[in-house]
């Protein structure tokens, strides 16, 4: 019997209420326990492990598939099994963060964000078989249970105690930024480098100079693909891995299994040259991994021959339930109580309005998930309106915080501007958030209700899964996302942001439920999770995804396989081997070069047993592409090399425009198009012709002829006419036009144009490897350019000053202009005239009434500068010396990755021995 798919059909709530730190609220008293048989070897496991012997050759087995049909097998009931866990002594564990062996300087800097001890959980995972000598650790809790700190602590002690380095790795930019910028806060002083790895973010010098370093997943592969080719993989200690269980994802989830097989598979290969396992541990690179409580978990860490820990713990209590009618229910359907009424509601649709007041007046926040962006604008606009009225009305006992303003101010001044929905709906404690705004403005917004200035926020489901945003209330609008009922591990993201640990005594989270919905509702919460499955499985031994051949062609590239018996080693490692027969890998490891070597991404030698990959398979691999998309890139930009139009940038563009970027602009207004088409100049329409684009083509998209997407012909030119759209968008932006006004030009919105351009900056990235690689040298140059250029919006000769990652396009160009043309002018300035230019690029607003200013008489306040990353406005002078200290440490940076560092040197005094203040100097100093 498999235990992976003993437990696949386990429903959740069974499957919660069975594992270590169960809630005891009423609802999981009643439940009936379903499986708490077959999970009490995962309970054995954790309750075990801190009563082993230190070096028992016990202590580091994982109890796996095998083991745990015994141990289901030894009782059907499993009863005594379960009886001897709950009489079993509880094990004496210092929950005190100092005894754990942080550095005394790591453990204050806990101590200031209020961390001083471990949650029990944290403390019997942390102490669970020899993962505090390097065992690998996979573990589950729910949200806001504390996952992260068990995973901090290991990466500091590995960094710290073996002198290797961590990688954290996280899904999104979004949160990787977040989880850098607060690593970097806490360690401040600490000795600790960290720095990260995301989007356009890249430390100076790289991870040399860091102990830590924040990743996504595509950067973390990159960058370990590195080390193993430079054979410095040695140098790293330690890997977290957030969200595991993303691996089965069908967009990005092979990334992460492609990445812990190569580690896997190294590990092995360097473990089988260790005699002990204390060395073993040592010279290995750990893998701690993080995952929602996913039925095959232990499938999952037997593979990874991880520790595994379980629990449900959390911090504060949380409490799920549904309203249908006006009546609010439990999961089991039991009524407790009527949604209170509020006496001057006048649109309250479905009651969440009243639910939304119900928790603001009562000093609390909500989140409130919708499908869709225009139902968060809508619903937004609603409670805005209502809690203005409520306001009004002094017996309702509600006012609007006076900190509403300060939001608005904020995001008046942010590069967008204000947008014209939020500048109704932010002033009444009001907020939404989705894809279509802009970074900047949805940093401002999560700023506001983190601080309590805003008191409702509602979402899209992305938040759920990005940035760390919880709130007492939670209220999902509706099961249904993307016309069908949402899965299970969605629900449980949204629901788990219920509760602010430290501020809230429980949370509560409300599906919306309409009589029509109530079986798909109870379908929702009586659901499996879904097991994760590799992304990377063969349907049979010949017919291989194309993840794989990548994941095969990476391993020849960085020189960890040179022949096919090294690929038949490697596949042995991967999630997908256990359940193969292992005779089928030498075919398929056959099968997957015969495919690669057909594409000229390797070359197989008359022996027919070693490799090597071709300089198109090592473009490939270094530029991040898949084997498909890679053998069509190199094909156009082949094609182009020898017609490259360079009478403007618009050529050059279009081909760093990647092809997934078309979707969204997939609703244009061809009439508009083509006006737009006619407007531009002789020099432009050139590019247009060598890629497609003419009059005959756009009317042709006018009229409907190329509609028709079963006719591959009409599909082509409709990608090449929209593709063409994305490069003259691109155009504008490079040259500093302003992201609200391209948006209103292309008719695109700013959110979705701002994804845009860092997906156009990351892909040119892409592009300019790619070519050098290929020894294009000179195509190389030119795109190079282009990857910071469209990623901030501006010009050649901003180049360096936008290094500086506080400042905005706008504020570089006033820099600029006031002669602070790089980092050492800059560096080097007076602080006045720096603050003067980030004045001059900080928007004007009247304060006449009429004119969209706070009505106010009297001499205006004094004009502050909000800095980008940093949400609050500050006088010029405080701003500049930011400003300066970011490119004295950038300058720094680039001086240590070359080996040099500057010494600072305080003149004697003059006069012979006047205590006038001479101004140091810095020079050079070798290391």
């Amino acid at each position: 019997m498999d235990l992976m798919k003993v437990v696949e059909n386990v429903p959740v709530d069974a499957l919660k209420a069975s594992l270590p730190g169960a809630s005891s609220t009423a609802s999981a008293r009643n439940r009936p326990n379903h499986v708490a048989p077959l999970l009490e070897p995962i309970r054995q496991m954790n309750m075990e492990s801190v009563h082993r012997k230190p070096h028992s050759a016990v202590q580091s087995e994982l109890v796996g598939e095998g083991n745990a049909t015994k141990l289901l097998a030894a009782s059907p009931e499993c009863s005594s099994s379960s009886s001897t866990a709950s009489t079993r002594p509880e094990p004496e564990i210092s929950v005190d963060l100092s005894a754990w062996g942080l550095p005394e300087k790591v453990v204050k800097a806990y101590q200031k964000i209020g961390v001083s001890s471990l949650f029990r959980w944290q403390a019997e995972c942390l102490n669970k078989g020899r993962v505090l000598d390097g065992r690998n650790l996979v573990y589950s809790a729910p949200t806001s249970a504390g996952k992260t700190l068990v995973s901090e602590i290991l990466l500091l002690k590995r960094a710290l105690e073996t002198g290797k380095k961590g990688l954290f790795i996280l899904p999104f930019v979004a949160v990787a930024r977040e989880k850098m910028l607060n690593l970097q806060r806490v360690f401040r002083g600490t000795g600790i480098k960290i720095g990260g790895m995301m989007g356009h973010i890249y430390p100076p010098g790289g991870l040399k100079l860091l102990d830590i370093c924040v990743c996504t997943i595509e950067k973390a592969n990159s960058l370990i693909n590195k080390m193993v080719s430079e054979k410095q993989l040695g140098q790293l200690g330690v890997i977290v891995v957030d969200e595991l269980h993303m691996m089965g994802d069908s967009g990005r989830g092979y990334l992460i299994e492609l990445l812990l097989t190569k580690v896997q598979h190294l590990n092995k290969i360097r473990a089988a040259t260790e005699e002990h396992e204390a060395e073993r541990l040592h010279n290995t690179i750990q893998i701690i991994g993080m995952s929602a409580t996913l039925p095959n978990l232990p499938f999952v860490a037997k593979w990874l021959d991880a520790e595994l820990y379980v629990t449900d713990f959390r911090p504060v209590p949380l409490y799920e339930n549904v309203k249908l009618g006006s009546a609010i229910y439990d999961k089991q359907w039991r009524k407790l109580r009527d949604v209170p009424a509020i006496p001057g509601l006048k649109h309250d649709p479905d009651h969440i309005v009243s639910l939304c007041f119900e928790t603001v007046s009562a000093g609390h926040g909500v989140l409130v998930f919708c499908p869709f962006k225009k139902w968060c604008e809508s619903l937004a606009g609603i409670i805005a309106k209502e809690f203005t009225v409520l306001a009004a009305n002094e017996l309702s006992g509600y006012r609007i915080s006076t900190h509403c303003k300060e939001v608005v101010a904020q995001l008046r001044d942010s590069p967008a501007g204000l947008d014209a929905q939020l500048a109704r709906t932010v002033p009444a404690g009001i907020a939404f958030h989705h894809a279509g705004l802009t970074m900047e403005e949805r940093d401002i917004i999560e700023a506001g209700f983190r601080k309590g200035h805003l008191n409702v926020l509602i979402a899209t489901t992305t938040l759920s899964v990005g940035v760390n945003l919880p709130a007492r209330r939670v209220i999902i609008r509706s099961p249904m996302f993307m016309n069908k009922v949402m899965d299970v591990l969605s629900y449980y993201q949204m629901a788990g942001r219920a509760g602010r640990k430290g501020v809230d005594t429980e949370g509560e989270s409300i599906m919306i439920c309409k009589d029509t919905e109530r079986p798909k509702v109870v379908t929702l919460f009586t659901a499996s999770l879904v097991p994760v499955v590799s992304c990377l499985k063969p349907t049979t031994p010949s017919k291989v995804p194309t993840e794989l051949n990548r994941a095969i062609l990476e391993i020849i590239v960085n020189g960890a396989a040179g022949t096919v018996t090294d690929l038949v080693y490697y596949l042995q490692s991967t999630f997908f081997s256990a359940g193969m027969d292992s005779t089928t890998y030498p075919l398929m490891a056959r099968g997957i070069v015969d495919a690669l070597a057909q594409k000229e991404l390797v070359f197989l030698a008359e022996d027919q047993e070693s490799l090597r990959a071709s300089q198109l398979g090592n473009a490939v691999v270094w530029s991040g592409l898949s084997t498909s998309e890679g053998f069509s890139i190199f094909h156009e930009l082949d094609r182009a090399r020898t017609q490259l139009n360079l009478e403007t940038e618009l050529h050059l563009l279009y081909l760093i425009t990647p092809l997934h970027l078309v979707d969204h602009v997939s609703s244009l207004d061809w009439y508009h198009y083509m006006m737009m088409w006619e407007q531009l100049p002789d020099s432009m329409k050139k590019v247009g012709h060598l890629v497609g684009v003419d009059e005959s083509r756009l009317a042709a998209a006018i009229s409907g002829r190329l509609s028709n997407e079963s006719n591959p012909d009409a599909v082509r030119q409709m990608g090449c006419l929209r593709r063409f759209y994305c490069a003259m968008i691109f155009n504008e932006l490079v040259h500093e036009a302003s992201l609200a006004s391209v948006a209103g030009k292309y008719q695109v919105n700013k959110g979705m144009l701002q994804a845009m351009q860092q997906g156009a900056a990351t892909y040119s990235g892409i592009i300019m490897r790619f070519c050098k690689e290929l020894g294009w040298d000179y195509m190389s140059t030119l795109v190079e350019q282009f990857q910071s250029r469209l990623m901030f919006g501006v010009q050649r000769d901003l180049i360096e000053l936008i290094r500086i990652q506080s400042i905005t396009a706008v504020q570089a160009r006033k820099l600029f202009q006031a002669g602070f043309t790089d980092l050492k002018s800059v560096a080097e300035a007076e602080v006045a005239p720096i603050g003067e230019a980030l004045k001059d690029a900080t928007p004007f607003n009247s304060k006449i009434p009429g004119t969209g200013g706070d009505n106010i008489l009297g001499p205006p306040p004094q004009k502050k500068v909000l800095l980008k990353g940093i949400l609050e406005p500050m006088v010029d002078i405080e701003a500049a010396r930011v400003v300066m200290a970011e490119a004295q440490m950038i300058l720094a940076t680039d001086l240590e990755a070359n080996g040099y560092r500057l010494v600072e040197i305080t003149p004697p005094a003059a006069n012979g021995g006047s205590r006038k203040r001479s101004r140091s100097k810095t020079k050079l100093a070798k290391y």
